[in-house]
C-alpha cells in the first residue's frame, strides 16, 4: 500500500470521527481531547531520546490540548479557522512537495 492510499485510508476513517467529535459538545469533545493527548504522548515517547525534548514537548501537546478546549467553549468559529487553517496548509504542503519533488523533513506529516 502506498504513502497516498494509506493517507486517503486514514483521512476517510478519522476525519468523520474527528468532525463529529469536535462539532459535538460534552463528553464526546473532552475524550477526543484526551485521545489526542494520549496519542501525541506516545507519539513523543517513541520518536525521542532525549528527556528535556520528551518534557517540553509533552507541555506543548498539553497546552495546545487545553487551548483546543479553552476555544472550543469560548469562540467556537476561531476553533474551526484554525482547524481549517491547519488542514489546508498540511494538504498544500503534501501536494506541493509531491508536485516539486521537495525533500521530506520527517516520515509523518
Amino acid at each position: 500500500m502506498s504513502n497516498l492510499q494509506k493517507r486517503i485510508l486514514t483521512a476517510l476513517v478519522a476525519l468523520p470521527i474527528s468532525i463529529f467529535c469536535i462539532i459535538s459538545d460534552g463528553y464526546f469533545f473532552l475524550f477526543f481531547l484526551i485521545f489526542i493527548l494520549f496519542g501525541a504522548t506516545h507519539e513523543l515517547l517513541t520518536a525521542f531520546k532525549t528527556l528535556n525534548i520528551k518534557i517540553i514537548l509533552f507541555l506543548f501537546v498539553t497546552l495546545s490540548c487545553y487551548s483546543i478546549y479553552y476555544f472550543k467553549i469560548e469562540d467556537p468559529m476561531f476553533l474551526y479557522m484554525m482547524i481549517t487553517i491547519s488542514i489546508s496548509t498540511d494538504i498544500g504542503g503534501y501536494i506541493f512537495g509531491k508536485i516539486f519533488k521537495w525533500e521530506t523533513f520527517t516520515k509523518i506529516s
